[in-house]
């Protein structure tokens, strides 16, 4: 029964981690990782960063005005005491204003992949001690030309 708790509460912190990306709650975002996390989109760069560093960055980039819906489901969690693996098929939509030019040239991107997480629990709550972030396939739209050449 441990082992089924600990893993409806990962897929909850999990759920909490799309929410709170989705509604740009950063602050909250910060709360489900522990000291020390790292986050990694091996996509856009070869090594971990540092969890504060990761979400400030990732802030810079959903402004207000960009819409994002993240997806995750069916994951495969391996419970071992105070310390978890997860798997997470995972689909996101980023939409950015077609007025404005953005680090990426897009209008929209598609992207599918697997989350790889590490968590450990203390006090009794879970949180990410690492996240990797790893694309198979991208769909994009670019901006229109008008835009880029500004």
């Amino acid at each position: 029964m441990a082992t089924l708790a600990a893993i409806e509460a990962l897929k909850v912190l999990k759920a909490r981690y799309f929410r709170f990306v989705d509604t740009k709650d950063w602050h909250a975002l910060r709360s489900l990782f522990l000291p020390g996390a790292t986050l990694h989109f091996a996509h856009r760069t070869d090594k971990p960063e540092a969890a504060e560093m990761a979400i400030s960055r990732i802030s810079k980039i959903l402004l207000p005005d960009v819409v994002s819906v993240h997806n995750g489901g069916i994951p495969e969690i391996d419970v071992d005491g105070d310390r978890a693996t997860a798997i997470w098929p995972m689909s996101d939509l980023l939409v950015f204003p077609v007025d404005r030019p953005n680090p990426f040239g897009l209008a929209r991107l598609h992207g599918y992949g697997h989350y790889h997480e590490r968590y450990e629990r203390r006090d009794g709550a879970w949180r990410i001690a690492s996240l990797r972030l790893d694309r198979l396939h991208v769909d994009t739209v670019p901006l229109p030309d008008a835009v880029l050449a500004g």
